[in-house]
């Protein structure tokens, strides 16, 4: 018998399983030809997927871009927090 919160943490799982392919495929046509190559449909190609099937995520570009910013932004600050605890004084951080 499967219980209702397992579903759920499944379902949990696969879309933000889901969100991660999306913006990793985003973020490879980014790099590659910049936002104006970025577009719903390439993105849906480039996915295998129905361009309304990105809309489940994303409810537009806007929004897709959004979430790359954010998703950049938490791994510098990772980044930053890893390298400031490896420098243990402020000039040490300095330099």
């Amino acid at each position: 018998m499967i219980h209702k919160t397992q579903t759920i943490d499944r379902r949990t799982r696969k879309r933000a399983q889901k969100t991660a392919e999306i913006l990793s495929v985003a973020q490879s046509i980014l790099e590659g030809g910049g936002s104006d190559a970025l577009t719903m449909p390439e993105l849906a190609a480039e996915l295998d997927c129905a361009v309304g099937g990105i809309y489940l995520y994303f409810t537009n570009k806007e929004a897709l871009i959004t979430a790359l910013q954010i998703q950049a932004i938490a791994s510098f600050a990772e980044r930053l927090d890893v390298s400031m605890q490896q420098c243990p004084t402020g000039l040490e951080r300095v330099k």
